[in-house]
């Protein structure tokens, strides 16, 4: 039997239920994922038809299966496995939408349908955030009524601790979206007399603003050796020097 190389990728059309949506005609598996299928397929050991292309154009369920579970698979990925609080983070708020309904949060939004009406999004995926926000203690879930019952999501302490990503979002966005050229959506004003606000990263023991160019990533205490090592080969250099 030959041998399948892991680097050989090999293409499932865009109709067949296995593509990622999107993917302009199609798109690639590795080849690996599809060996099960494909060398149990007793058309392809019989040499009836050797073009592993037209097999799968013709609709035959090596790829097309693989592809969904492949897909399924890399949907999935979890960063639990790297010692990085970055990582740790991503796992939590990282998928579509989340950070959204997070903003919409900030915003004083608190009911499910008003989340949905803001964001236009599926009511199936709003529940599946919404309920991994609620188990991972950024939101607390309380009913506001009984009959029928009816609830509202309210950020926790852990949850509202989100706002300074929101605001450096924000600010990237301002700076390097479409408001660069058309102007800001949304201003940060002062509760109490209303003037604009202009966010900036800080070290509170000095009141330095801090610059990628003046801050450099070292290990810390909960890092592993892997990360040590890491740290130990590389730091942060200065844009100019990059």
């Amino acid at each position: 039997m030959a041998t399948k190389s892991l680097t050989h990728w090999r293409a499932v059309p865009a109709g067949s239920g296995g593509a990622i949506a999107g993917a302009p005609g199609g798109t690639l598996v590795p080849a690996a994922i599809c060996a099960a299928f494909t060398w149990n397929d007793p058309v392809s050991q019989t040499g009836g038809d050797s073009d592993p292309l037209r097999r799968t154009r013709l609709g035959r369920p090596d790829c097309t299966a693989s592809a969904r579970a492949y897909t399924l698979a890399m949907r999935r990925t979890s960063y639990e496995q790297l010692n990085c609080s970055i990582a740790s983070a991503l796992d939590v708020v990282g998928e579509p939408w989340t950070l959204l309904i997070v903003r919409d949060a900030f915003y004083g939004v608190r009911r499910f349908d008003d989340f949905q009406e803001n964001l236009g999004i599926a009511r199936n995926v709003l529940t599946a955030r919404l309920k991994k926000l609620v188990e991972a203690g950024v939101f607390r879930k309380s009913a506001y009524r009984q009959r029928p019952l009816r609830h509202e999501y309210r950020l926790t302490d852990k949850g509202a601790a989100l706002f300074t990503v929101i605001v450096g979002l924000k600010q990237w966005g301002d700076r390097f979206g479409p408001a660069a050229k058309n102007g800001k959506p949304m201003d940060l004003v002062d509760r109490a007399d209303g003037h604009a606000l202009e966010p900036a990263l800080i070290d509170v023991l000095t009141g330095r603003r801090l610059e990628l160019t003046n801050v450099r990533a070292v290990a810390g205490p909960g890092a592993v050796q892997a990360t040590r090592d890491f740290f130990d080969r590389l730091t942060l250099t200065r844009p100019s020097q990059r």
